[in-house]
C-alpha cells in the first residue's frame, strides 16, 4: 500500500497479527533508505498500542516510528498529533526538495 499510495502519516497498530507493527516499520525504514519511495518525504510514523509500560515509548523511537499513542486514543488526542506531523511534513517541502 506505501509503494502504490502517497501517505504523510501513517497510524501503526504495534500489536498487528501475522507482522506486527515493530517490523512493519523496521520495513518501511529499511525501504525508505534504499529508495524505494522514490524522492518522496520520509513517511511520518505514529505507533498506537495498548501497552503504556515504561519504555515502550522509547523503544517504538528506536525502531523508527516519530509518535506515540497509547490505546484508547481519544479524538482531540489523536488529531493534534497526526496535525502535529502534517504541519512538520509543509514546513519540511517549503524549506528542502522531498527525500526519504
Amino acid at each position: 500500500m506505501i509503494a502504490q499510495n502517497q501517505y504523510q502519516v501513517i497510524l501503526m497498530d504495534c500489536q498487528m497479527p501475522e507482522l506486527d507493527g515493530y517490523e512493519t516499520t523496521r520495513r518501511v525504514r529499511r525501504q525508505e533508505a534504499g529508495g524505494a519511495y522514490g524522492n518522496r518525504h520520509a513517511h511520518w510514523i505514529i505507533a498506537l498500542t495498548a501497552n503504556a509500560q515504561s519504555g515502550e515509548a522509547e523503544r517504538c523511537n528506536a525502531l523508527g516510528m516519530d509518535d506515540f499513542l497509547t490505546k484508547p486514543v481519544t479524538l482531540p488526542v489523536l488529531s493534534s498529533t497526526i496535525d502535529k506531523w502534517l504541519l512538520a511534513t509543509q514546513s519540511d517541502s517549503q524549506e528542502s526538495p522531498c527525500t526519504p
